[in-house]
């Protein structure tokens, strides 16, 4: 989401009445109460939903994405997407990839063994495939600074 746009969180529906109280991660005072909360953040931000049944409470986070911070998922940054594009899928012959100068893409296996490394010198790039065994693998496109996106690729014969 953009910063400022509206956040849903918690029950789609019918949420009035429910003991939840919410928070900012970190801070000790309820932002507001309730099954459903909208939140406007202007930057990535965490939410603690405290939920208090017969005495016993629970909590969970929310973490609400703002563009354009860059999301994470197992500790590795997520390179932005939008112009980047891995076809056809499923390959042969030879892999395009758009968007991605200046990266590396990696090709792995499903037993995480690297089977093609190549810089990315070109905005539009074929990388050929011959030799690599039909089957599913795991793409990647590296930029410098660590940031990754993960796609999977079917080769077919």
């Amino acid at each position: 989401m953009r910063a400022g746009d509206t956040a849903r969180l918690g029950v789609a529906s019918g949420g009035d009445g429910v003991p939840a109280y919410w928070y900012q991660l970190g801070s000790g005072t309820a932002i507001d109460s309730g099954g459903t909360i909208f939140v406007h953040p202007t930057t990535t931000t965490s939410y603690v939903v405290r939920l208090d049944l017969c005495g016993a409470s629970t909590f969970d986070t929310v973490k609400v994405w703002v563009y354009p911070d860059t999301p994470q998922v197992n500790g590795i940054a997520l390179l932005n997407t939008e112009k980047l594009a891995l076809y056809p899928n499923p390959a042969r012959e030879v892999l395009t990839i758009s968007g991605g100068h200046g990266c590396t893409f990696t090709l792995c296996n499903l037993m995480g063994q690297e089977v093609i490394r190549t810089p990315l010198t070109r905005p539009l790039q074929d990388v050929p495939l011959s030799g690599i065994p039909p089957g599913v693998y795991l793409a990647y496109i590296t930029d410098g600074a660590g940031n990754r996106y993960v796609q999977l690729l079917m080769v077919n014969e």
